[in-house]
């Protein structure tokens, strides 16, 4: 009788110790599911979060793009028409020029520098425009006196085009330039 009790005490506590087992396991499975639930709304909204950032990105270029074209029609497009007396001033070096162009060439117009090649750098006497930023062909202004610049010449690498600039030797502003091809 001893061992029947003992035998039946034994059978109830592994059934107690199965249905713990049990319960344990589905209340474990139901909070890695609850994880997995939350691990996926964080990872969607991380998603939209970096559309709106990659969005907001893009809008606060195209106002500095804006911007720095605003600054050029209202500052740099007047102030290269006046010809200013050189007595006193030093040259700047090809190399300076050549940093300054690319600036231009990748902050104004938006060109991808990688897709040129340095085809022509040299000394010129040239007339000041405002062929990049004038935006009309009506709105091309060219002075009537010459300047002492670098002609830098930048050809595509798909040789589609050409794009040529002038930087005042004596100011290391951008005078003017044109477009050829494309």
């Amino acid at each position: 009788m001893k061992k029947k009790i003992v035998l039946i005490g034994i059978i109830v506590l592994n059934l107690i110790i199965i249905g713990f087992l049990i319960y344990q396991n589905n209340y474990i499975n139901t909070k890695f599911k609850e994880i997995d639930e939350k691990l996926e709304n964080i990872i969607s909204s991380n998603s939209q979060q970096d559309i709106q950032i990659n969005q907001l990105t893009e809008k606060q270029i195209k106002l500095e793009q804006q911007q720095s074209l605003k600054d050029l029609e209202s500052g740099t497009d007047e102030s290269i028409f006046e010809n200013i007396p050189t007595d006193g001033l030093s040259p700047i070096t090809e190399d300076e020029a050549k940093k300054i162009w690319e600036e231009f060439l990748t902050n104004t117009l938006s060109e991808n520098i990688s897709d040129y090649n340095i085809s022509e750098i040299k000394n010129v006497m040239v007339r000041p425009n405002n062929r990049f930023t004038a935006g009309a062909e009506a709105n091309v202004r060219t002075a009537d006196f010459e300047r002492s610049a670098y002609l830098l010449k930048y050809t595509r690498k798909d040789n589609m085009g050409e794009v040529v600039g002038y930087v005042d030797i004596y100011t290391g502003k951008v005078i003017g330039g044109y477009y050829n091809g494309d």
